[in-house]
């Protein structure tokens, strides 16, 4: 069977929503940053520490005031505009600096671990020198150690599929230039060592 895929086409099975609102409603999708049209609030907002930053996605009215009792902002219940959907959205911006200026204070983690226990999805915008060393992670072994010849020990992600009935796969590292030149020329192609030895000294293998 020949398989033909193209990575382009592939993309656009990935945006469905876009497509369809253009061949239903003639409407081209428009850049919204963090913004959702389910969801309200839906953003990062910065923590203390440099650079730090946790994402925050209120799914429905009911998470709304679930967020609001578990950040402590009761009183934005008895606000009419965060009262629904529309509401939150239309004043996104302003919601937006309000939580934000809850979150300022606080670690990512803090604000994760607080809203996740609320039944809100929340986490730390992760970055490499945070995400191989998260708990999580770890615990589901997202991470291997691989041994490389002349770099060492060193992390690397690992499969991102669980498979019940697969075992494990044993992860190696690249192979170096040349490394399995005996295996491949004698063993595989047949040449004898001389054969080897010869093609080596000729630069046409190394």
């Amino acid at each position: 069977m020949h398989i033909d895929y193209s990575m382009c086409e592939g993309v656009i099975t990935m945006i469905p929503e876009a497509v369809m609102d253009y061949t239903l409603n003639g409407r081209v999708t428009t850049p919204r940053s963090n913004r959702d049209e389910m969801m309200a609030p839906h953003g990062i907002y910065k923590c203390s520490g440099d650079d730090k930053w946790v994402a925050i996605a209120v799914g429905s009215d009911e998470e709304w005031r679930e967020f609001c009792r578990a950040s402590g902002h009761e009183d934005w219940l008895r606000e009419e505009k965060y009262g629904d959907l529309y509401g939150r959205q239309k004043n996104s911006g302003e919601l937006d600096r309000l939580i934000e200026e809850w979150t300022k204070d606080k670690t990512a983690q803090e604000v994760a671990s607080l809203l996740q226990s609320a039944g809100i999805a929340a986490g730390p915008v992760e970055k490499a020198d945070t995400v191989v060393y998260d708990e999580h992670l770890r615990a589901r072994e997202q991470f291997v150690e691989i041994v490389h010849p002349e770099v060492g020990p060193k992390l690397m992600p690992a499969l991102p599929l669980k498979l019940s009935n697969v075992p494990r796969p044993k992860y190696e590292s690249a192979p170096l230039i040349g490394e399995h030149n005996e295996y491949v020329f004698e063993e595989l192609l047949g040449l004898s060592r001389d054969d080897v030895l010869q093609l080596m000294e000729e630069n046409v293998i190394v």
